[in-house]
């Protein structure tokens, strides 16, 4: 959590953001849907979208509260093929 979430007072006096001090343990939930379909016997196309959510005391980060946000969407595609 420190490497991506705290501040120190070295990064807060280059950044301007207030230091913080991020604690251990989880950094968010996650509500995700995938779907996939058969282009033809032997080719599939599977298509993911992920709504992550930071919660436990990450959000109260500075980087999260001035420069970022607690929710997230990520998308994605892929196309597979069967032997």
């Amino acid at each position: 959590m420190d490497t991506y979430f705290s501040v120190d007072s070295d990064n807060s006096r280059r950044t301007g953001l207030p230091t913080f001090a991020a604690s251990g343990g989880a950094k968010n939930v996650a509500l995700g849907l995938t779907s996939s379909c058969d282009l033809a016997r032997q080719w599939v196309v599977i298509g993911l979208v992920g709504l992550p959510r930071l919660v436990w005391g990450v959000e109260d980060s500075p980087i999260v509260k001035q420069r970022g946000d607690r929710n997230a969407v990520s998308a994605g595609m892929t196309l597979g093929y069967r032997f």
